[in-house]
């Protein structure tokens, strides 16, 4: 299997997704080769380079790509896209390869494309459909995106994010001592379009609450960093084992996104760690806890504010939500499990077999 995705630095989404699947592995012999589209260690995952510079990233990795379907002639391409940005014109070149020489294509799409395509340019959404009809299968993440790619007939399957689960085994949720602090962590770019000002502006109406902000700091929230309580820490970017320690000694995870997500990794290594999840209902959240793991919230400071303190005064309320929440993530969004997906899937494509265009929500997986 080909594969056309980044990988860390930066850590997002998708580098990470990425990593994880080089570092453990197809099961069925798969063996995959990548053609990688970082954007290296000076830029952000929000942020854009000079328009020629990404230029020159497009030609090299096309260049790759056309030598590895030349020379390695790989069985399935996999390209993993961020469909709002100006990466899905190469992309779609890349796929538009492949398909030339007969080799199926998987489209990954990386966002939840029924709140992210609202304001895109009619070009690019003419792009994005001459996609998702190329393709031989699209994958999403949640179901409003299945739903948005099937109007468009496009073949189309819903495939959840993972953890590792090596990395991160099952292990008891944390257990909040009567007489301890609740502590909130959040995980991710801090940025307004985290919704990271949210959080800020809650933590000054919750003196006994402690938050942890893991990530990144982005230049435009650094002013209001400075004027932060004295309950908040900024620990900026820390490598992946110390992120879970953070999370496994936190009560609540908080994630009030504004932005149109996918399937945040995040969310779903917090549901194993066993903690709770507050976040807005974005992308495929509102799925990943349909059947308990957290809360959903409206995208305002108040409503943050409200469930933490409802989270703090109820600790059998909080201790359920973790279990729950445990217990679906290890069932159904652990690598061992999503990566036998992946591979049955790609074993149809290599033997010319056509998904079906239908899909299951990852709120209603069995």
């Amino acid at each position: 299997m080909l594969l056309i995705s980044p990988v860390p630095p930066p850590a997002g989404g998708i580098a990470n997704w990425t990593e994880i699947l080089i570092r453990r592995g197809l099961p069925d012999g798969w063996q995959v080769r990548l053609v990688d589209t970082s954007v290296g260690t000076n830029r952000g995952v929000f942020e854009t380079g000079p328009l020629i510079q990404e230029l020159r990233r497009a030609a090299r990795v096309l260049g790759r790509t056309l030598r590895e379907l030349l020379l390695a002639r790989p069985q399935v391409l996999h390209v993993n896209v961020d469909p709002f940005a100006r990466g899905l014109y190469r992309d779609g070149l890349a796929i538009a390869m492949a398909a030339a020489r007969g080799v199926p294509t998987v489209l990954h799409h990386r966002g939840g494309l029924s709140e992210g395509m609202v304001g895109a340019g009619r070009f690019h959404l003419k792009w994005f459909e001459k996609l998702a009809t190329l393709a031989t299968i699209n994958l999403v993440l949640d179901g409003a995106s299945h739903d948005f790619v099937d109007a468009m007939r496009g073949a189309v399957r819903l495939l959840p994010n993972y953890f590792d689960d090596d990395e991160l085994p099952r292990v008891a949720p944390p257990v909040r001592a009567a007489d301890e602090r609740l502590r909130a962590v959040f995980v991710g770019a801090v940025a307004h379009a985290k919704g990271c000002d949210l959080i800020l502006e809650a933590a000054a109406s919750l003196p006994d609450v402690d938050i942890e902000l893991v990530g990144r700091v982005y230049p435009e929230m650094q002013a209001q960093l400075d004027r932060a309580p004295g309950n908040v820490s900024a620990l900026g970017e820390r490598p992946h084992g110390e992120v879970l320690d953070c999370m496994r000694r936190a009560h609540v995870f908080v994630f009030p996104t504004l932005h149109p997500e996918g399937f945040p990794n995040v969310v779903c290594e917090a549901m194993a760690v066993g903690i709770p999840v507050v976040a807005t209902a974005r992308g495929a959240i509102p799925e990943m806890l349909a059947q308990g793991g957290g809360v959903l919230i409206e995208p305002t400071a108040a409503a943050l504010v409200g469930e933490l303190r409802t989270l703090g005064a109820n600790e059998r309320l909080r201790e359920t939500m973790g279990r729950e929440g445990q217990e679906r993530a290890f069932s159904q969004y652990a690598f061992s499990a999503v990566a036998m997906e992946l591979a049955r899937l790609y074993e149809g494509l290599g033997e010319g077999r056509l998904p079906a265009r239908s899909g299951t929500a990852p709120g209603e997986r069995s």
